[in-house]
């Protein structure tokens, strides 16, 4: 123990004062006062010189106030009373942490607050200044939704008021002309006649599909199919016809039939009139060659009558006939679309590239009615042309066009209605207005959000979290040896009665405790 006396004034506190602050001390309370007697002290930073010895030698060691202790001073602890007060009475700080528990305190005092300053700078960062969209607000849907624009507001709602279909488009121009038109009446009126030529005209533009269409070619495909294997099985029965005796090439050919019909009709009408064909052998002639019958001639007619009768032969006829009836109607079908000069006009003024549509489609249905009346000799249904699409759903999207730009008048006309037609156009320009400035709302929407995510992440950097988990690892590790530490220290010096108690607290992953004893008084243990 070393022991400083001397009388009053004359150093002992200041020189305790320069150890505590030079070495290590638990409490550096206690600033260093200058010399009283040396007015110009006060400006000066306290020095002081150290000598020490090391293994024997003597060594000379500078310190300055507000500079880290040499090593060597740094090993040197100084205890006094007011160090033994603030050990019994204060709450301190743990001098030592176990290996890795510096690393709690660490995230809590070093890691947390640069990551909280680093989301504070990207939190001011991000700009939602509303400043650059204000002419979007107003007494519309659009500016309700702009005027409370926050991050609850859901992103596709404004995606869809801000995009115009085609139609909405055009219905601006419309309600713009429809309220700036001096005499809505005259003009509705117009525009009815207008719809009503567009519709007719439409119509007549559906008419060609009927002999061209699909539906068409393979009905006609069918009825071609039905020939060809009638036709088949017809000159099969005729080959029959033609075995067992030479006749004359084209027997049973069409020419032939139609001339055996002939001989058939002049022997019933004309030669024997009232018998059947054949007539009987006895003193009857042939029809045809006017020399007499005999047995065998009655039999080869009455064969030949046969083969005329035979359901294949009909059917054969039949087919060629459906076939026949089928390729006049196509050939002869109405297939002309085009318009008259005014209707042309009228159409080139309300969609400029319709008219070249239209031709388009004529010159299409034409090559397809060629390719069809062709298939019917080639059989090469596979090779006819598509039909490009039809002009008639557009020339129907004018006509319900101009109905509507027809009604759209008749309410113009109407003080009334014509207040709801301006609700209607201011809705739909706040819209197309808002479409201009789709993006820029939707970035600042995105920003919205994405700074209310970060303000949400402020809480999880609190260290609250981390000084409990801290304190229950300091507890184990710290305060709980250090009590038995202290207890066997109490036990040694007799006074084992007194009982530790050590109030520990975390504050920022930081570790303070305040040594508390306990003494029995009265049955009970309390805190002195």
């Amino acid at each position: 123990m070393t022991v400083i006396y001397g009388g009053n004034g004359s150093g002992k506190s200041g020189y305790a004062r320069v150890m505590k602050r030079a070495c290590r001390a638990r409490d550096q309370s206690e600033p260093i006062h200058p010399n009283a007697k040396d007015p110009a002290a006060s400006r000066m930073v306290p020095t002081a010189k150290f000598e020490v010895k090391v293994a024997g030698a003597s060594e000379e060691i500078e310190w300055s106030l507000g500079t880290i202790s040499p090593e060597r001073l740094s090993t040197i602890s100084v205890f006094d009373s007011k160090c033994a007060r603030s050990y019994i009475t204060s709450e301190q700080d743990v001098a030592y942490l176990p290996y890795g528990l510096d690393i709690v305190e660490n995230l809590a005092n070093l890691v947390l607050p640069k990551l909280s300053e680093t989301l504070d700078a990207e939190i001011n960062g991000i700009d939602v200044d509303k400043l650059s969209i204000e002419h979007l607000i107003g007494e519309t849907e659009v500016g309700k939704v702009i005027e409370t624009l926050s991050v609850k507001t859901n992103s596709e709602q404004i995606s869809s008021l801000g995009t115009l279909s085609k139609d909405e488009i055009k219905r601006i121009t419309d309600l713009e002309a429809a309220l700036n038109e001096v005499d809505p009446l005259a003009k509705a009126r117009d525009l009815r006649l207008s719809a009503i030529r567009l519709k007719t005209y439409s119509v007549k533009l559906a008419k060609p599909l009927k002999w061209v269409c699909a539906e068409a070619v393979v009905k006609l495909q069918g009825l071609a199919e039905i020939k060809k294997v009638a036709e088949i099985a017809e000159t099969m029965a005729a080959d029959s016809l033609r075995a067992g005796e030479e006749l004359l090439p084209g027997t049973g050919d069409q020419a032939w039939k139609r001339l055996f019909e002939a001989a058939r009709s002049f022997s019933t009408e004309v030669a024997y009139p009232g018998e059947e064909f054949p007539p009987s052998t006895e003193s009857k002639v042939c029809s045809l060659c006017q020399n007499a019958l005999g047995e065998s001639g009655a039999q080869r007619l009455n064969r030949f009558d046969e083969y005329i009768k035979n359901d294949v032969a009909r059917a054969a006829d039949v087919a060629r006939n459906d076939v026949e009836t089928a390729k006049s109607m196509i050939e002869v079908a109405d297939l002309d679309i085009i318009a008259d000069a005014a209707l042309c006009d009228e159409l080139r003024a309300l969609d400029k590239s319709l008219l070249q549509t239209i031709t388009e489609f004529q010159d299409s249905i034409e090559t397809r009615r060629s390719a069809m009346l062709r298939c019917i000799v080639s059989s090469k249904w596979t090779e006819i042309p598509r039909i490009i699409e039809s002009p008639r759903p557009r020339v129907r999207q004018l006509a319900a066009s101009q109905f509507r730009g027809f009604r759209t008048l008749v309410r113009a006309a109407d003080e009334e209605m014509r207040k709801k037609l301006g609700e209607e156009l201011s809705e739909l320009l706040a819209r197309q207005s808002l479409a201009k400035s789709l993006k820029a709302v939707l970035e600042l929407l995105e920003r919205m959000k994405k700074k209310a995510a970060l303000e949400k992440c402020r809480s999880s950097l609190k260290t609250r979290h981390i000084s409990d988990q801290s304190k229950a690892f300091a507890s184990v590790a710290v305060t709980d040896e250090l009590k038995k530490s202290l207890d066997l220290e109490f036990k040694a010096l007799g006074i084992g009665d007194i009982k530790t108690k050590l109030k520990a607290r975390n504050s920022r992953g930081k570790m303070y405790h305040q040594l508390l004893l306990e003494a029995p008084r009265c049955g009970e243990w309390v805190t002195v």
